[in-house]
Formats: structure tokens, sequence, C-alpha cells
């Protein structure tokens, strides 16, 4: 990557206190998708060039595959993205009216004393919430 020259990277992370297992892993997980790609891309273009039966299915698994690897990060960050919501924006998304399943995880005696409740949240305390999976997928689908 023109940016950020590999060399200089690995001499920059060799100076940090990541573990080498963590830095193996890490760029083999994010260094492997692309490798693939570009060497199968190499190997399609190849077979095109020498007049191979099936180039056309293998151009197109190559442009898939090189698809996949530029999509990869924002899967990443999708899937990565926080699932929680702060008390500003919970408090706004309330303001407005938003639908939403408010579970609140405190016990009983808390829901009911003296911090309250938020108006039409779900009561299920923490200690009863594997017992509650059902219920939770029935409002999460609006059942």
């Amino acid at each position: 990557m023109p940016l950020f020259p590999v060399n200089r990277v690995n001499y920059a992370f060799w100076l940090t206190r990541l573990r080498l297992r963590d830095y193996v892993l890490a760029s083999f997980v994010c260094m492997a998708p692309g490798a693939l790609a570009y060497s199968y891309l190499g190997y399609a273009g190849r077979e095109a060039a020498s007049g191979q039966a099936g180039v056309v299915r293998k151009g197109l698994l190559a442009l898939a595959l090189l698809a996949a690897v530029a999509f990869l990060p924002g899967l990443v960050r999708r899937i990565r993205r926080q699932r929680f919501t702060d008390p500003a924006t919970l408090q706004r998304r309330l303001r407005n009216g938003e639908q939403m399943a408010l579970i609140d995880v405190r016990s009983a005696e808390e829901f009911q004393g003296p911090l309250g409740h938020i108006a039409g949240a779900i009561n299920i305390p923490v200690a009863e919430l594997s017992g509650k999976i059902r219920e939770l997928t029935d409002l999460r689908h609006g059942r």
C-alpha cells in the first residue's frame, strides 16, 4: 500500500507491545482474502490468455472475490457497530416518539424504586434474561 509501506509498518509494530501471536493472526486474517483474490485473478488471466475453457466462469469468480474483499471492511464495521445506545440518544428517540423495544434489566425493586423507570420499558432483571429469550425474540419480530 503506497500510503503505509509494509516494511515500515512491520518495523513500527516491532516497537509496540503487540504480541507476535496477535500480529500474525491479524496479518493473516486481514491479508489472506486480498492475496487469495489477486492470486485467483492472476490465475484466471493466465487461463484466459492461454485460451482455456471456462474462462468466463473463472473470470467472474475472480471478480466476485475482489468484490467480496472490497466490501469486507464495511461488513466488519456493521458487525462491530454499537448495539446499545447512550442515555442522551435514548432520551432524544423517546421524545421523538420513536417505536422501540426498551428493556430495563434492573431488579424489580430498582425498577419501581426511587430511580424510577422509563415509560414503556419492559422490566426483565439480568438474572432472568436467559429464560426470556423466546419472549425477546417475539418482541423483536413484532409478535
